[in-house]
């Protein structure tokens, strides 16, 4: 991911999560997004160049053309461990339903199985079913479950 690339990353990673995250999207936007940057600042304090990070574009080769149509966000889980944590992999809604995202994630999985990663965790929100169906296409499991109700 260039430099470019990855202020694009930052600023639509987090206007994204503080829109549809099921902890700030009852609330403002103009509430919600410098708290949702503060995170993203403390998690990648070194940008790009964080320490224990691996930030990827994805890039859609169509018609003799490349583009950029995505990213995923992958950090060591703790830090210098065989175990990864996928903070985010986002596609374009453009490229998506015609199978792009199901393979990049695996070319994902077989980046980091090449780097000597054992273990790759991840969260999906509950209403998102079609990145559910890619993860559990892909062999992941649920390993806990968080629920709500609202009162009122």
């Amino acid at each position: 991911m260039t430099e470019a690339e990855f202020a694009a990353y930052a600023e639509t990673s987090c206007a994204d999560y503080a829109r549809n995250s099921p902890h700030y999207r009852d609330r403002p936007l103009d509430e919600t997004l410098p708290k949702v940057r503060a995170e993203f600042a403390r998690r990648l304090p070194e940008g790009r160049a964080t320490k224990g990070f691996l930030l990827l574009s994805v890039t859609l080769v169509e018609g003799g053309s490349e583009r950029a149509v995505g990213s995923c966000e992958i950090g060591e889980s703790p830090a210098g461990s065989r175990t990864v944590y996928i903070w985010n992999f986002v596609l374009d809604a453009s490229v998506r339903g015609r199978g792009h995202g199901k393979r990049a994630f695996a070319l994902v999985l077989e980046r980091l199985r090449a780097l000597g990663y054992a273990k790759v965790g991840l969260n999906v929100f509950a209403d998102n079913a079609v990145a559910r169906k890619i993860y559990e296409e892909a062999g992941f499991t649920v390993t806990q479950m968080n629920m709500e109700r609202r009162l009122g």
